[in-house]
């Protein structure tokens, strides 16, 4: 299966915000989701990643040290996404063929891939867990 045909048969809701977006709008936008955020240019090229992770770490920063929490919520409320975003991320092309892609997973340890099509626009993203749910699926079919 190519990864285009799995976008179709699993589309994926991909959060989005710009480079120059606040990082409090996109903690607000991870923590109301869920999901990973990529940051896009005006075009809707991919510049980077910002994971759930990297954002829930610093959110619950009030369990560190004092002068850590200051710095760190300091940050959030005067960032920029692109001071945060990791850049550029690992990408999928649509017309790759799905089992590369796992190996990329496995790889890398991603939870999530973005897909650009040939101009390098975002179409979709691949979470590790439909890719999980379907292989399971298999074994219980």
């Amino acid at each position: 299966m190519q990864v285009k045909q799995w976008i179709q048969k699993y589309p994926e809701n991909i959060l989005t915000v710009k480079s120059d977006d606040s990082l409090q709008h996109a903690a607000a936008l991870l923590l109301k989701k869920r999901r990973d955020i990529y940051v896009v240019d005006g075009t809707g090229k991919l510049l980077g990643h910002l994971s759930y992770k990297r954002i829930s770490d610093l959110v619950l920063a009030e369990h560190r040290s004092t002068s850590t929490r200051r710095q760190i919520m300091n940050r959030i409320a005067r960032g920029a996404v692109n001071e945060l975003m990791d850049a550029p991320p690992l990408t999928a092309n649509a017309d790759e063929d799905l089992e590369d892609v796992i190996q990329l997973f496995l790889d890398h340890d991603l939870e999530d891939l973005p897909v650009l099509d040939k101009s390098n626009q975002l179409i979709g993203a691949i979470n590790l867990t439909d890719l999980l749910q379907l292989e399971l699926s298999k074994t219980t079919d």
